[in-house]
Order: C-alpha cells, then sequence, then structure tokens
C-alpha cells in the first residue's frame, strides 16, 4: 500500500506493509463485518465468523434495499452477524468492524444518530447474551474475505449463509487469505 508524504516541500512515497487478519487469542471466535453501498443504491452485508485456528464457522452475506449513512449500514451489518451467528448457536467472543464510529458507539465512547443509537442498543443485548465482551476498529483491507461477501452480485433481498468456508466468487479471497485453515462444506 503507497501512502504519499510531504516533508518540507518535497514529496515522497512511503511503502506500507498491508494489514492482514489475524487470529483471535486461543479459545476464543470473533466475527467481522462489511457493507457496501451498490450504484443502484443497493446495500451489501457480509460477516465471517472464526475460531482461533483461522477456521471459518460461519458466514454470511445479504443485499437488501434501504437508505442511510455508512455508519447506519455498518451497524446493519453488524447487527446482521450477530443475530444470526447467535440464534445458529454459535457463540462470539469479539467483534470487528471497520467503523471507527461504530466501535466506539458500541463501546459508549461516542454517539451517533439516533437510529444508529437503537441498533447499537440492540448489539449490546446480543452481546451481553453470549458474553461477548469486546467490539474493536480494525483497518478496512485486514479481512479480504468479509469485503468480498458484502460486495457478492445478487438479487436485492437475498441472503446466503455458509458453515466451514465459503465457496463460489469468493473463494479465491480466502485461498489468498493467511490464517485460514480451509475445510470445505457448504451449509
Amino acid at each position: 500500500m503507497d501512502e504519499t508524504t510531504e516533508e518540507k516541500g518535497h514529496q515522497s512515497k512511503v511503502m506500507r506493509e498491508p494489514a492482514r487478519w489475524t487470529r483471535p487469542e486461543s479459545g476464543q471466535t470473533e466475527i467481522n463485518t462489511n457493507e457496501t453501498i451498490f450504484q443502484d443504491g443497493t446495500f451489501g452485508l457480509g460477516f465471517v465468523m472464526r475460531n482461533d485456528e483461522g477456521n471459518i464457522l460461519f458466514a454470511g452475506s445479504k443485499r437488501f434495499h434501504g437508505g442511510g449513512s455508512s455508519t447506519l449500514v455498518e451497524t446493519i451489518a453488524l447487527l446482521f452477524g450477530l443475530e444470526t451467528s447467535v440464534l445458529r448457536g454459535f457463540t462470539i467472543n469479539s467483534m470487528e468492524t471497520n467503523s471507527n464510529r461504530l466501535a466506539q458507539s458500541v463501546n459508549g465512547t461516542t454517539e451517533n444518530e439516533p437510529y444508529v443509537l437503537a441498533m447499537v442498543e440492540d448489539i449490546r443485548l446480543w452481546a451481553h447474551e453470549v458474553g461477548c465482551s469486546m467490539i474493536q476498529h480494525i483497518d478496512r483491507t485486514t479481512n479480504t474475505v468479509v469485503h468480498a461477501l458484502a460486495h457478492v452480485e445478487r438479487e436485492p433481498d437475498y441472503e446466503e449463509f455458509w458453515t466451514s468456508n465459503i465457496s463460489g466468487s469468493c473463494m479465491h479471497f480466502i485461498l489468498n487469505d493467511e490464517g485460514v485453515n480451509l475445510q470445505f462444506r457448504l451449509e
């Protein structure tokens, strides 16, 4: 990843190592979410839940009609992933989002739009239900798998879920994502 810096009137490029997803602590699981807004105004959501060995335990993708800010859609993505995972019996120890504002809202360190705050309260309740103690902000380039899931081209109002690993158009992201232990099983 390139970054341009200016120092005393001179421009130079600094090469930075791209951010990579890192495994959760031993015995832990985490969920990572992402969103996108398509050109036709629909939204895409994606989530991936992994264990401490990097195995994908559960993943999902959804496209829907709606409106609102990027923070609102990222909040919907986190709530979608959290609710869906908990209702299917998964335990989640930590959550990651590339929305700093959302992470701060869930952690109680910043205010947000009123319609986001209502969903943030739901996120806190679901997280408390399963003993999830942490949400953190991560760089958006950290998890290419969840990014790809949010960008899957499909008809609006369509949901898709996977256990263990993801097939189809997202597979090349999994194959290039270090930390993933591949065990193919489509739900």
